[in-house]
């Protein structure tokens, strides 16, 4: 398929996508007004993760380790109860907590309908951790530091008794050497312990300090001004394209159930027979044939032309004028051609046989109080039924009285003989018969004509009926001398003719 098809079908189509379209957006609008208007907000800390200048896989690993546990601990039901404590509310806001790649930093966003709350839950939640890092990461213990000290304490003491032992032995006891240099070098000993300790002291000092300061907060969370849900711009453009791709799926989904031809260009692909001429589309005024328009105009002048310039022995010189299916516009085309061809200087005569449910008496404005059933039936004589045209040159014969036996009466050998009779006053005889598919009445008629004319509507006739009507002629030995296009598209050749 080209895409010139492919745009006939969208813009054939167009109603649905506008309407698939319009209906998405609205459901779009509905929604976005409806929905609860959410606000974010959020914190940026940094957790401290390794020394300067450490750059070990090691120390990555720990790195990685200590911001996944933190970002665990945010969300956990401790510090959420404690959340709920300080800012005295029942239920949490929803909380999202996010480790921003290859840094240090975590994100804690809020969101919730109260700006305010949004805010002061981020920057809570935020001093909370920082406040219980210290307990976080000794886990509730005595910390390194504590234990150093009392350690320290107690050499403290132990040198002490052991320098007053010293000297009560030295002043008491000089001359006992050996428990004074016994003495000696066990203060010499909780010298050295002492020493020891106090540099481990001062070393857990200094790393606890350091941890104090490994939770920060970056950048504190500010009371938003705009709420970041619905998104409102994004909301309608993705209505937009979800309508856009819904219609145009539907579309082509229609298309394909719908075999309705909606082209001339369908028509010709699908009809086997040669086209006589296509009649654009003209709006009929009060049901009376309007040929002062000059593209419809001359739409009948080729086709009239084509049959009167058509070589054939015997010449066309009675035509069946019928179509596939109700409402193609059959009994227009019959009475505007049959005008055509008494405007070029022939004698014309149309007829309308169809006895169900005829046309031409409205098209005409005539009365149809006697016609052909009337001639059929033997009431009255063929002079009788003729009427005026109101065109030089054309004469019509209605359908006349309704019957109950129109198939009896069309395929009677009356019929054929008031058709031979016709053909013996004008030039050209129409005949304006039922649709083909509709009932056999049109059939019936075909062995007394010399030539049938199918009328296809574009936008009515669908393929699997023309189809039909196609096989339907030939199993009739139908003599189509080509069909007509009714209601086709306007094309450069019409627009010659505008004014």
């Amino acid at each position: 398929m080209e895409l010139q098809s492919y745009l006939a079908i969208l813009w054939g189509r167009k109603w649905v996508i506008i309407t698939t379209v319009s209906v998405t957006m609205f459901v779009v609008l509905l929604g976005t007004i409806l929905a609860t208007r959410l606000y974010q907000a959020t914190t940026t800390i940094r957790i401290a993760t390794a020394a300067a200048g450490s750059v070990s896989y090691t120390d990555y690993q720990y790195a990685d380790r200590l911001l996944n546990t933190y970002a665990e601990i945010i969300t956990s039901e401790p510090l959420l109860d404690e959340l709920g404590s300080v800012l005295e509310i029942k239920e949490v806001p929803d909380i999202i907590v996010e480790i921003l790649p290859n840094t240090e930093l975590i994100q804690i966003t809020v969101e919730d309908s109260d700006p305010v709350l949004a805010a002061d839950t981020a920057n809570a939640l935020a001093e909370i951790l920082i406040s219980q890092s210290a307990e976080l990461y000794s886990g509730g213990g005595k910390s390194p530091q504590e234990i150093l000290r009392e350690q320290l304490t107690q050499i403290e003491a132990e040198l002490s008794s052991a320098r007053q032992e010293y000297d009560s032995l030295v002043s008491e006891t000089p001359e006992d050497s050996s428990r004074i240099e016994a003495a000696s070098r066990s203060i010499e000993l909780k010298q050295k312990i002492y020493a020891i300790f106090l540099e481990q002291y001062e070393a857990a000092r200094i790393r606890e300090a350091v941890r104090a300061n490994t939770i920060s907060v970056v950048e504190p969370a500010e009371i938003p001004e705009a709420p970041s849900s619905p998104r409102v711009l994004l909301n309608f453009v993705l209505g937009i394209f979800v309508g856009l791709t819904g219609g145009i799926g539907l579309a082509f989904l229609l298309e394909n159930q719908d075999k309705t031809l909606y082209t001339t260009e369908q028509i010709e692909t699908v009809t086997t027979e040669s086209s006589l001429g296509n009649i654009p589309i003209l709006k009929i005024e009060n049901g009376l044939p309007v040929l002062n328009n000059t593209p419809f105009k001359e739409a009948f002048r080729q086709i009239s032309t084509r049959i009167i310039l058509s070589n054939n022995e015997p010449p066309h010189q009675t035509l069946l004028i019928t179509s596939a299916e109700i409402g193609e516009g059959k009994s227009m085309i019959a009475a505007n051609l049959a005008i055509t061809l008494a405007q070029s200087g022939k004698s014309v005569i149309v007829v309308d046989c169809d006895l169900r449910r005829p046309r031409l008496h409205k098209i005409f404005d005539l009365s149809n109080e006697l016609g052909l059933s009337n001639i059929l039936s033997r009431y009255i004589e063929l002079e009788e039924g003729l009427q005026d045209g109101k065109t030089s040159g054309l004469q019509v014969l209605t359908s006349g009285s309704l019957v109950t036996n129109p198939p009896q009466l069309l395929g009677s050998a009356r019929m054929g003989s008031t058709i031979n009779e016709l053909k013996q006053r004008a030039d050209y005889v129409l005949l304006d018969t039922p649709s083909l598919l509709a009932v056999s009445d049109a059939a019936l008629i075909n062995p007394h004509v010399d030539g049938i004319v199918l009328v296809i509507s574009r936008g009515l006739t669908r393929e699997k009926g023309l189809i039909n009507v196609q096989k339907q002629l030939v199993d009739i030995h139908a003599n189509v001398i080509g069909v007509v296009i009714n209601r086709a598209e306007q094309n450069g050749s019409y627009a010659y003719y505008q004014e």
